[in-house]
């Protein structure tokens, strides 16, 4: 709570009630949940959430309330053999994870729950690592293989809520880059979601740094490099030899989206600052051969900036790709200017 008492993502005083529940004996399992963890048996990403949730199951777990009046929450699911309550939220809303895939059913899909990964909040960690587990280790049912917790995204300092009235809607940010790029344009928000909260931390976006973002990552950073290396070759008539492939795939096996991102994008850098200082356009008046060799420098540096671009924006990487092995120029910019 903060200084006034408050919840500090609601700015709402709590409120004391009372009331009569069922109770999941969540305590009974505490044990059993550390050392699956300390194990990494359940592998929880990353370190902070992980010691997090052991100094947590450390201190003792308590017994959890599974069920609430059915006079103060009507849309419950019944608790067999008492009408007056209901089963609400998190005993429902956890046994998802499995029943989704057919648990219970002829079809579960037994294969897909032993790779399980959940990717949760920050402050929903307690739910789904000291919880969950719980109700799974009391079914003796398998527990998740990782738990991924993300920090927030936030804007102006504070969380997205509704009731802040701070929310940025993602709707109407694909509405504003469709003017610009067209069927790209869910993949525009893709990119600057993940280039620019951290994988694990919190982070802070408003709708002008979106558009900053936009403009100097994606009009002026890859989509002008595309049209810019593309001219050349199609202009000198530089052929591709597509090399073999390298990429980033096995960096992500840490979940780290965020600094992978920043790699990419920075090597889209690095290729324009190639280009400003070897002047492939302007070494070809000179020394046709060499000029023509530095253009077919870039194109392959383009070409491993767009397979590995194709884990985050695949459309994109098809249609830069597809330019690279075809030789020629996009049909229009892939992302223009916001208006």
């Amino acid at each position: 709570m903060n200084e006034k008492g408050e919840c500090p993502a609601h700015l709402k005083a709590p409120e004391v009630v009372e009331e009569e529940n069922y109770f999941f004996k969540l305590s009974r399992y505490g044990e059993e949940i550390k050392k699956r963890i300390e194990s990494n048996e359940l592998l929880i990403l990353p370190d902070t959430r992980r010691n997090e949730i052991l100094a947590l199951l450390e201190r003792g777990l308590e017994d959890v309330s599974f069920s609430r009046p059915k006079s103060k929450v009507s849309w419950g699911i019944p608790v067999p053999g008492d009408d007056s309550q209901v089963m609400y939220v998190w005993c429902d809303a956890l046994s998802n994870y499995i029943t989704a895939i057919g648990y219970g059913t002829d079809t579960f899909d037994e294969v897909l729950w032993s790779n399980a990964v959940h990717v949760i909040g920050k402050d929903i960690l307690r739910f789904h690592a000291a919880i969950w587990p719980g109700m799974l280790l009391s079914a003796g049912l398998d527990l998740p293989k990782k738990i991924l917790v993300h920090g927030h995204i936030t804007s102006g300092g504070q969380k997205m809520s509704k009731s802040l009235g701070n929310v940025i809607d993602p709707r109407e940010v694909i509405e504003l880059f469709r003017p610009a790029c067209g069927e790209l344009a869910g993949e525009a928000l893709r990119f600057v979601l993940l280039h620019e909260i951290p994988s694990f931390d919190d982070g802070d976006i408003t709708l002008d740094s979106i558009k900053a973002m936009y403009t100097a990552h994606l009009a002026n950073g890859i989509g002008n490099l595309t049209s810019r290396i593309m001219k050349m070759a199609v202009s000198y008539g530089v052929s591709f030899e597509e090399p073999e492939i390298h990429d980033f795939s096995n960096k992500l096996d840490g979940f780290n989206v965020n600094t992978v991102a920043k790699e990419i994008f920075s090597a889209v850098g690095e290729i324009d600052k190639y280009i400003q200082t070897v002047e492939p356009y302007k070494l070809i008046k000179v020394n046709e051969e060499q000029g023509k060799l530095e253009v077919a420098v870039v194109m392959k540096k383009l070409f491993y900036v767009a397979v590995n671009l194709q884990y985050f924006m695949p459309q994109t990487s098809a249609k830069i790709l597809e330019c690279i092995r075809e030789n020629k120029m996009p049909e229009s910019p892939l992302f223009g200017r916001l208006a």
